[in-house]
């Protein structure tokens, strides 16, 4: 793992330099390590937020906090679209919606003495989960936040599969949101809501399944147990209305596979983690893919493609120029700069 700590105006120029590999598939990547600092979000238009020693961070155009966060307060950045970052905040942690130039905004809950967060937004709609007043325990179920001219409206409940879980991760152009969801029989499986209608994307697996992230295309990515690799044995898929379920499978001698982030395109590249069982334990590496427009590619390796060589642990983020956003099995926080690409005339 490289451990020279890149300085931070290298870092935003290469952010917010048009890239010549936008929407190609880079063969090789050059790392720069980012030190304490974690990118746990990008934007199409190079926006990078994150955290370094706790603190919610925004890395363009300058790395500077999003606030000062009062001594015993928390905060944990999940999202970011231009100027808008959601994420989560306080001692009972609410929703939060960071602007710059201006005081957070507390999204609330569906009850103001109960938790919420965000984890996704578009122009209209903020995505998340909040604890249910209504049931016992307060588990969460997911809800959204309308936006109306960056004002939130309160939060609104999203259905369940008729479990009492429920976690909303990602949302569309339009509105189409992707998450997870328990059924009746306590099994959390990926779902899609359009309005209040909820759709289960794994219907036929006995086992658990989530959904991450989505395109304007609905094209949706995740994670499932698939029969016969094991109760415990998850697989990352993709999911699309014409195709349903795709098992991509795992990497060569793998046991397990995620999807995490996906660009927003009709052959989008997405990025998450795959992980191989070990004599020593389980041994994790970030991975990419890229994917048709029915959801079919084959997971790669992330590791070998580093310049420097740099073992990776997980990819977290990536955005249509290419740039993925991951951890190195330091633990240090990494960003992958294109350096070529395959030429490629997608959207």
């Amino acid at each position: 793992m490289l451990h020279r700590i890149i300085p931070v105006v290298a870092l935003v120029g290469l952010l917010t330099t048009p890239a010549a590999w936008a929407g190609a598939l880079p063969t090789q990547y050059r790392v720069l390590d980012l030190g304490g600092a974690l990118i746990r979000a990008l934007d199409d238009d190079g926006n990078a937020v994150g955290s370094r020693l706790g603190i919610p961070l925004r890395l363009r155009p300058i790395e500077e906090p999003l606030e000062q966060l009062p001594e015993g307060i928390s905060a944990l950045v999940n999202a970011v679209l231009g100027d808008r970052v959601v994420g989560s905040r306080g001692l009972t942690p609410h929703g939060v919606l960071w602007r710059r130039g201006q005081l957070p905004l507390d999204l609330g809950a569906l009850r103001a003495d109960l938790f919420s967060s965000a984890s996704a937004l578009n122009r209209k709609l903020i995505v998340g989960l909040c604890a249910n007043p209504d049931d016992a325990s307060q588990t969460a179920i997911a809800c959204t936040w309308a936006l109306t001219k960056d004002t939130p409206g309160p939060a609104q409940p999203l259905p369940t599969l008729g479990g009492r879980f429920g976690s909303a991760n990602g949302v569309s152009r339009d509105g189409f949101i992707c998450g997870q969801a328990q059924d009746q029989t306590g099994r959390t499986h990926a779902v899609c809501w359009q309005g209040a209608q909820i759709q289960d994307l794994t219907p036929q697996s006995a086992g658990e399944s989530s959904a991450q992230d989505v395109t304007r295309y609905h094209l949706v990515v995740g994670t499932s147990v698939f029969p016969g690799f094991g109760p415990n044995a998850s697989h990352a898929f993709a999911w699309t209305p014409q195709g349903g379920l795709v098992d991509l499978g795992v990497l060569a001698g793998g046991v397990d596979s995620e999807l995490l982030d996906v660009t927003d395109q009709r052959r989008p590249l997405a990025v998450g983690q795959a992980c191989q069982d070990t004599p020593g334990g389980l041994v994790c590496t970030a991975i990419r893919v890229k994917l048709d427009a029915s959801g079919h590619g084959t997971l790669e390796d992330l590791s070998p493609l580093t310049t420097p060589p740099t073992r990776l642990r997980e990819a977290m983020a990536v955005n249509r120029e290419g740039l993925i956003a991951a951890i190195g099995t330091d633990g240090h926080g990494v960003l992958l700069i294109p350096v070529d690409g395959e030429e490629d005339e997608d959207d």
